[in-house]
Order: structure tokens, then sequence, then C-alpha cells
């Protein structure tokens, strides 16, 4: 995202000292993905991509989701800094490309089962749909298909919705929303702890969106989401899950995220400076991918 282009290095900076050992990051523009890459290649061990074809890039009902813009999400699925496909279902926009988008994301399933990387997926007023598709990708007979994993991101439907999802082997990625005082966010956190077992729980910021609101400092509550506010949504799902501590639960989650993403622990560098990025620099590299960051595990958990 454009809001992180002048300090992106201070930026991943708090993520690492907040406890957030890996961020992992996404880019709705497919056409910025290879920038994307690259971050995550002069970040290693502390960034990781996400890549895939955003449901805001198929603008047509009649576009195909092969040839060379295929070819190119294959050929950066396989590098060792992409962990996974990142692509959904969006039907808030025009009704007349939902066919499109629904053969965008089965052709993007295909390719994670086909390359051996976990699916993330989003939906916006899409459940139903979304849950259609799964079920169709494991009982293809695809090579792969039963086998692959798949999160649903940013979760916050209903019990029938959470249900569903689990009932399909999902995880369920949840962001700051958990976060939220009073009915909604009092049902969204009963909800979980209800329905999603917690070792089919992870966390992610969803920077600069969903900043959570139980951060006290109005300035940062008010502010732009960062990897480093990924804590603050500890302390509401211990309560909601009755967990013994916010470091018990972070720990749990930190595996659970190592296992989905197949990532093994290492210490995690420090984020390469300008000198060190190509050409363009790292900052520069933010600007061309417009890229929105959101880790899936910390550390110590300590807040």
């Amino acid at each position: 995202n454009r809001q992180f282009d002048r300090d992106q290095v201070k930026v991943l900076s708090r993520a690492l000292s907040s406890g957030v050992e890996v961020v992992l990051a996404y880019c709705s523009d497919f056409e910025k993905a290879e920038a994307l890459v690259r971050v995550a290649k002069e970040n290693s061990g502390a960034v990781y991509a996400l890549v895939g074809v955003h449901s805001n890039m198929v603008k047509h009902n009649n576009e195909k989701l092969h040839g060379p813009r295929l070819d190119a999400l294959r050929e950066l699925a396989v590098r060792p800094e992409a962990v996974a496909v990142f692509t959904g279902l969006d039907f808030s926009r025009d009704i007349g490309i939902r066919y499109a988008q629904e053969r965008a994301l089965v052709a993007q399933m295909e390719l994670a089962a086909e390359v051996g990387l976990p699916l993330v997926l989003y939906e916006v007023r899409a459940a139903d749909a979304l849950a259609d598709k799964i079920t169709e990708f494991r009982d293809s007979g695809a090579p792969g298909a039963a086998d692959t994993r798949v999160a649903v991101f940013n979760f916050a439907g209903s019990a029938q919705e959470l249900e569903t999802f689990i009932g399909l082997g999902c995880s369920i990625i949840v962001t700051g929303r958990v976060c939220e005082a009073g009915d909604w966010g009092d049902e969204l956190r009963a909800t979980l702890a209800a329905h999603c077992p917690l070792d089919r729980l992870l966390i992610a910021s969803d920077a600069p969106h969903t900043t959570p609101q139980n951060i006290e400092d109005v300035f940062v509550r008010e502010g732009r989401n960062e990897p480093s506010n990924l804590p603050h949504l500890l302390q509401p799902l211990a309560q909601a899950y009755n967990q013994p501590s916010v470091k018990a639960l972070a720990s749990t989650l930190y595996a659970n995220s190592l296992a989905f993403f197949n990532l093994s622990y290492t210490a995690a560098a420090a984020p390469a400076g300008p000198s060190e990025a190509e050409a363009s620099g790292l900052e520069g590299v933010q600007e061309e991918c417009g890229e929105e960051e959101h880790p899936t595990g910390s550390g110590s958990g300590d807040e």
C-alpha cells in the first residue's frame, strides 16, 4: 500500500521489535507482484510473499486467466519467497463479472495444488459461493486438491458460515476486527470460540486496514494499521478462548502459522536498507508494489 512508501524499513523494524517474527505480504495489483517477491527476497526470513490474481483485476465477464498471466503466476509461485496463493471472490462488485471471478479462482486453486502451495482465500458477500468452489475443488480429483491447505482470510461472518468453512477443513484468519467493542465484537469472538478450534485459528494485521480498536494510544488507534499492532489481537482472543495467558495463545497461533505456511523458524534478519536493495531501492519497491502487509505469527506474544 502506498501508505508505506516512505518508511517501509521502519515499519518492518517495528514489526520485528514488537514480537512479530514473520511478515507475509500480498498486493492486489498482480502487475506489481514481481516487486513484492523482490522485497521478500531482500528481507529473507523476515518477509514472505502471497501471490495471486486479485478479483479486482478481473474486469470483464469474458476475461480468462490463462496464457501469459497464469504462466507469470506459476513462475512466481515456485520461488522460495512465495508461501501461498492469495485470491478470492468479491461479490460486492458488478454482478456481471462474478462468473469471471469464479473462473479465475478455480484456475488459481488448481495452480496452488499443482505447485504444492496452500491457498489463502478472501470473500466479500460471497461466503456460499466460496464454500461451493472449495467443495468442488476438494472433490475434483485433481492431483493435490484434496490435500491443499486452505485458509479463509479476514473472517467476520456468521456462525453458520464459520461452521461450513471449518467443515471443509479450512483454517480461519482473523484481523483487528476481533478487537471491536460492543455487541458485534462480542458476537464475533463468541462465534470463533464456539465454532473454530484453536488449531485452525491464525491472526493477521491486514495493514494498513483494520487497526485494532483496543489500542490505548489514540494516535496509533486512529492511524494506519501496521504489522507491529498484531499483538493487540491476542488479549481479546485469549479471553474468548479461555487461555491461561496471552503468551500461551501467541505460541499456539505462531505454531499454527508455521505449520500452515510450511515455514521453519529462523531468527529474522534486520530489514534490508535502501543500499542493499536493487536499483529502485527498498522504498521504491514498496511504491511499485502497493502491497498490504499482514503478519501471521508473533514471537513472544507479549504486548
